[in-house]
């Protein structure tokens, strides 16, 4: 993240800044910055404050000497002229900078503007804010309270991503959009998410890792929902969706899409040991069922469409049921899934992905079918140590496969101990060569059981059934 925006850093004024020296944005630039010419500079706990001239009107504070210590209240006036927004970048990474009270008349907040401002614990937002630029406070790891003004629609790219001790925010009542990573590991503290009833887009990881939250609702305008929202939300047991969401619906807490073909998201705090997916779910999304603590046994009933890491880290996980029809084990679907005790892949299978069951502990023993044509690496038969980031073989794990196939390859290229049909297969024959004889003859037993023949007379020689035989001793009667 620092590479990224390490641009803010290369274009703030340093030294020179009382020269008159044009200046003006990057036409490249995703977030727009005035423009400005003539610059000047004020003091401030002996710290100089830079700011520019705004084309249209009014000052835009560029730069702030990182050396700055304490609270800083930001004049409403420089230079007789209002000042109306904070450049991209102005005080990144002031590491001093502990609080800032905005006056009334800034309308814009650039991007990065108090990039890694690691101390500031307090930032009045004024109520004529329209704009703030993408990771304008990220990693303001002390910021306790936001208050995002109404004129705020939309929270962009990283804004306020890992602010680890927020414990109050409030969200804009014309919000309509949370860009990707918007709040990202910023929740470990918030016990509640109230989303406004006017979202309609929250892009990927917006709330990842606000891991107190127990529900959350989605809202009847919310249409696009990014990958991985909730994930690492730990302790999140149901998601709820307003009734008239027209793309969204929810079945006992867990998100599906409205017409329930895509399971969207299992909570992961969701009591219960067992679930099966309804008949209509056909696609399990990736990272669905991410650190389901409770999940022993899932059915994915007709479901042929897995997502990667769709059940990564679900530990106390131990069977799965899958239909015959799934074609594709994607990359991390299960891994460290370190309660799996049996997997059956299904004979329409061809391709497994890499570290598809690697950290799989308990798993002993595996059956590949011929259908499989492709095998990632690590897929079967390793450990992932999460701390140093390495896989290592398991011990007494061994793969049942058959000559000729992916899967005799993959065992032979990991080194993993492997059974293959050419032994399997001389055992079965024998096995039912064994028991064809011992049906013959008990056959053959029964049949002479039920047949003798005369010993003497004019059929003799001729078999007759035992009903049928004389009695010598009553004369035949």
């Amino acid at each position: 993240m620092q590479q990224k925006f390490a641009r803010y850093a290369a274009v703030l004024p340093m030294t020179a800044l009382l020269l008159a020296v044009p200046c003006y944005a990057d036409e490249t630039s995703e977030t727009p910055v005035l423009e400005y010419d003539d610059m000047g500079m004020y003091t401030v706990n002996d710290s100089y404050i830079t700011f520019g001239y705004a084309e249209g009107g009014g000052v835009i504070i560029t730069e702030c000497q990182k050396a700055l210590q304490g609270d800083l209240v930001i004049p409403e006036i420089l230079d007789n002229q209002p000042v109306i927004g904070i450049g991209e970048g102005a005080f990144y990474e002031v590491k001093g900078l502990t609080a800032v009270t905005l006056p009334d008349t800034v309308t814009e907040i650039g991007a990065g503007a108090f990039y890694c401002c690691e101390a500031l614990q307090r930032i009045d937002l004024p109520e004529g804010l329209t704009t703030i630029g993408e990771s304008a406070f990220y990693q303001c790891a002390s910021l306790k309270a936001v208050d995002i003004p109404d004129g705020i629609t939309t929270i962009p790219d990283s804004c306020f991503a890992q602010c680890y001790a927020l414990t109050d925010l409030t969200l804009p009542a014309a919000l309509e959009t949370i860009e990707a990573e918007a709040f990202y590991a910023s929740g470990q503290n918030m016990d509640a998410l109230l989303l406004p009833d006017t979202l309609t887009e929250v892009g990927e990881l917006a709330f990842y890792g606000w891991s107190r939250i127990t529900t959350v609702t989605i809202p009847n305008a919310l249409q696009t929902l990014g990958d991985y929202v909730f994930d690492g939300c730990d302790a999140l047991q149901e998601i709820c969706v307003a009734s008239d969401n027209p793309c969204y619906t929810s079945v006992e807490g867990v998100l599906y899409n409205q017409v329930q073909t895509r399971l969207i998201k299992y909570p992961a705090d969701k009591q219960g040991e067992s679930y099966t997916l309804p008949d209509s779910a056909t696609t399990v999304d990736g990272w669905a069922f991410v650190g389901a603590k409770h999940l022993k046994h899932i059915d994915l009933n007709n479901a042929v469409t897995i997502g990667e890491e769709a059940f990564y880290s679900c530990t106390a996980l131990e069977t799965v049921s899958m239909s015959d029809a799934v074609s594709e084990l994607p990359a991390a679907a299960f891994t460290l899934c370190s309660a799996l005790k049996e997997i059956t892949i299904p004979r329409s299978c061809t391709s497994i992905g890499a570290y598809c069951f690697t950290g799989c502990t308990a798993l002993r023993e595996v059956t590949v079918p011929a259908s499989v044509t492709k095998i990632g690496d690590y897929a079967f038969g390793f450990d992932f140590d999460t701390t140093t980031q390495q896989v290592q073989k398991l011990k007494r794990f061994r793969m049942n496969v058959q000559v000729g196939s992916e899967g005799i390859a993959y065992a032979k290229k990991s080194d993993i101990s492997y059974r293959s049909n050419s032994k399997v297969g001389w055992i079965v024959g024998i096995c039912v060569a064994v028991a064809m004889i011992a049906a013959v003859i008990i056959i053959v037993v029964r049949h002479r059981r039920n047949v003798v023949r005369i010993a003497a007379g004019p059929d003799k020689g001729k078999p007759v059934a035992k009903k049928n035989r004389t009695n010598s001793k009553n004369g035949g009667k």
